[in-house]
């Protein structure tokens, strides 16, 4: 059954005119009838009754017109589709990402993405860091979505940020930077700190940056985990640092902690960073929604 005389067919139907018709499909009347006639004799079906100088459809010619309608629909939508895929506006994106990191660029790009490019669906795992690099480097997930302490730079991958974090110092109860705004640095010499081990926590730069305005970490309490640095910190013998993304987090430890912002130091360890290779067309639409998203927020 040939395309193009259904698709003259359905035009002929639409328009209740082989004239106008063949207008539309700029092809000559004569042709036309032709196409028309021939489908009819392959399918051994009157589609068109032409009498009485109207142009009405058969009960065949409905039969068939419904069909042959859903059949164009149907190719057109196909036809679609492969072009989104060609051009990689089709498929999945998949989003690894950390549970301590800030969450709303995440569900913001991901409404965005939904309203660009509807027919991209993300796929969003919550591991580990360390399992979140591990997968993206073997090609597990497209976007890994961490601190950029967390994130290794590599030849071939792009590091974005997403959102700046602003400079804490972890403060506890009782002590006497308690009841100050802000801190600066030349407050913090001879105090001693409770940090991670990971890597994360004090990049060589950060220490680097410290040590050039008096404050040594060499002897600061090295925890296992971040939850042992939170509870060291809550004894009252440490302070620490940390990266806070909006100050409506200052208080979360409020009972015991206070994390109070340092004015002169920028622990660029803890901003949120989106990792991806270029060469991905669907992850490097992702990360410029979230980059997008996170300019209106400004």
């Amino acid at each position: 059954m040939d395309y193009k005389s259904i698709v003259c067919f359905l035009r002929v139907c639409e328009l209740h005119s082989f004239t106008k018709a063949a207008e539309d499909l700029y092809i000559s009347q004569p042709a036309l009838s032709r196409r028309i006639l021939a489908l009819e004799d392959e399918l051994g079906v009157k589609l068109l009754d032409r009498a009485n100088g109207g142009l009405q459809l058969t009960e065949g010619g409905k039969l068939f017109y419904s069909d042959a309608k859903k059949l164009i629909n149907v190719e057109a939508a196909l036809k679609q589709k492969m072009e989104k895929h060609r051009d990689g506006f089709y498929g999945e994106v998949r989003i690894g990402y950390s549970s301590y990191c800030f969450m709303e660029p995440l569900m913001h790009a991901a409404h965005m993405l939904g309203e660009t490019y509807p027919n991209i669906e993300p796929d969003f795992q919550s591991m580990s860091p360390r399992y979140a690099i591990y997968s993206f480097l073997h090609g597990q997930i497209d976007i890994a979505y961490l601190c950029r302490g967390d994130i290794p730079q590599t030849n071939d991958s792009v590091i974005e940020v997403i959102a700046k974090a602003q400079s804490v110092i972890l403060i506890p109860k009782g002590h006497k930077l308690w009841d100050r705004q802000y801190v600066t640095c030349s407050d913090l010499v001879g105090e001693r700190f409770a940090i991670s081990k990971t890597k994360s926590q004090v990049s060589d730069s950060i220490r680097e940056s410290f040590e050039a305005k008096g404050v040594f970490l060499e002897n600061a309490l090295q925890c296992e985990s971040a939850n042992t640095r939170i509870f060291q910190i809550a004894t009252g013998r440490y302070i620490g640092m940390d990266g806070v993304y909006s100050s409506k987090y200052f208080d979360y430890y409020a009972d015991c902690i206070r994390a109070i912002p340092c004015a002169d130091m920028d622990f660029n360890f803890a901003d949120y960073c989106a990792v991806y290779h270029p060469s991905n067309g669907n992850a490097e639409r992702f990360v410029n929604c979230m980059i997008e998203n996170s300019e209106k927020q400004k």
